[in-house]
C-alpha cells in the first residue's frame, strides 16, 4: 500500500533539496543525491534518526534562517549531520562530516565544505561552540527537547529502540548521564530565539525524565 501523504511531503523535501542545490551553485545530479540520503535515513536501525527528524530540524531552521550568518551551510549541514549513523560506533559525527566533505567535494563546492563539516561536528554536543551559526544548529538538534511531554516521550522511547542491544540497566545509566549534562549547562539553549522558546519546557522534561530513570533504577 502506497502512503501517498509520506511521498507528497517526500516530494516537497525533494523540491526543496533542488533549491539549495540550485542556491549555492553545486554541481552534479541533485536527485541521486537527494535518492541517497533518503535512503540511508531510512535504515532500519534508526527509530529517532530518521528523515522525520530532519523534517522537524527544517521547520525550526525556517523560524530562525534570517538569524544566520550563512544559513544555507546550515541548511546543507543539517541535511547530513546523521548521515552516518550506527548506535555501536562513537565516531557518527566525525563519519558524517568526512561524508559531507567528500559531497562537497564532488559538488564543486571545495570552500564550502570546512564550514559545513566544522557545523555537523557541533551536533556531537561535546562541547559548547561560540561560532554564532554553530549554536543555531546545536540549538535545532536539541529542540526536541522542549518539546511536548508526549513528543519528547516518544523520542526518549525511540531512543531506547535505536540502542535496543544495549542491556536495560546499562542503557538507563547512561542516558541519565547524558540528560544530567545538559541540565550541567547555564542553559540547555545557546541562541535567544531557542533559549525563549523552549527552555523551560525542557527543563521540565529532562528533570522529568531523569526522576523516572531513576526510579526505574532502584
Amino acid at each position: 500500500m502506497i502512503n501517498y501523504g509520506r511521498r507528497i511531503l517526500q516530494d516537497e523535501y525533494k523540491k526543496r533539496w533542488l533549491e539549495l542545490w540550485d542556491r549555492i551553485d553545486a554541481s552534479g545530479d541533485a536527485k541521486a543525491v537527494f535518492d541517497d540520503i533518503i535512503a540511508r535515513y531510512a535504515e532500519p536501525n534508526r527509530a529517532y534518526h530518521n528523515f522525520f527528524h530532519i523534517e522537524e530540524g527544517l521547520r525550526e531552521l525556517d523560524r530562525v534562517w534570517y538569524f544566520t550568518i550563512n544559513p544555507d551551510a546550515i541548511e546543507l549541514a543539517w541535511w547530513l549531520h546523521d548521515i552516518i549513523y550506527n548506535t555501536k560506533a562513537k565516531n557518527n559525527e566525525e563519519k558524517s562530516a568526512e561524508f559531507a566533505l567528500s559531497l562537497i567535494k564532488n559538488m564543486s563546492l571545495d570552500g564550502f565544505g570546512k564550514d559545513v563539516a566544522k557545523l555537523i561536528l557541533a551536533t556531537k554536543h561535546d562541547k559548547v561552540p561560540d561560532d554564532f551559526d554553530a549554536q543555531f544548529i546545536v540549538d535545532i538538534d536539541l529542540s526536541i527537547f522542549g518539546q511536548s511531554e508526549k513528543r519528547f516521550d516518544e523520542y526518549e522511547q525511540q531512543i531506547r529502540k535505536e540502542y535496543e542491544w544495549v542491556p536495560e540497566e546499562l542503557f538507563w545509566e547512561a542516558r541519565v548521564k547524558i540528560l544530567k549534562h545538559f541540565l550541567r549547562r547555564p542553559s540547555i539553549y545557546l541562541t535567544r530565539f531557542f533559549f525563549d522558546k523552549y527552555e523551560i519546557q525542557a527543563q521540565q522534561n529532562l528533570n522529568r525524565a531523569i526522576k523516572q530513570i531513576s526510579n526505574r533504577l532502584q
